[in-house]
């Protein structure tokens, strides 16, 4: 298991079994906006600190390390996930499929909105 606790964190806590299990299947079956199925992978790129978990979507070969996208990860109490924040390119075309669909990577969505805040733009998604 994971193991990087932060008390400073505003979400300092670690992911269950379940939310690990979870995040490979986002990873062995990720989809995008823009790009097709075969043009992308994705790869669990980080285990922070500060209590989130990141997800790298690339495209093009394996191997060739076009950034296209970061997912970071964030856990309730209990390890299980409850939030996440998209970074990187297409972020308004995230934001339609989100209108549109209320859903991501088979979630149900809560909330979500596109936040201009911090160091760069990301959309937070909040998961029912």
């Amino acid at each position: 298991m994971f193991s990087y606790l932060n008390p400073m964190s505003r979400f300092p806590h670690n992911p269950n079994q379940e939310s690990i299990k979870i995040i490979e299947r986002i990873i062995l079956n990720i989809t995008h906006p823009v790009y097709l199925k075969e043009m992308i992978h994705a790869r669990l790129t980080n285990k922070a600190a500060d209590g989130h978990v990141e997800v790298t979507i690339f495209i093009g070969e394996v191997g060739s390390n076009l950034t296209v996208n970061q997912i970071w990860f964030y856990f309730d109490s209990h390890g299980d996930i409850e939030s996440f924040a998209i970074y990187g390119n297409c972020l308004q075309e995230y934001l339609q499929e989100l209108e549109r669909t209320q859903s991501i990577f088979n979630f149900s969505v809560k909330s979500f909105e596109y936040d201009t805040a911090g160091y760069q733009p990301f959309v937070d998604i909040y998961i029912k």
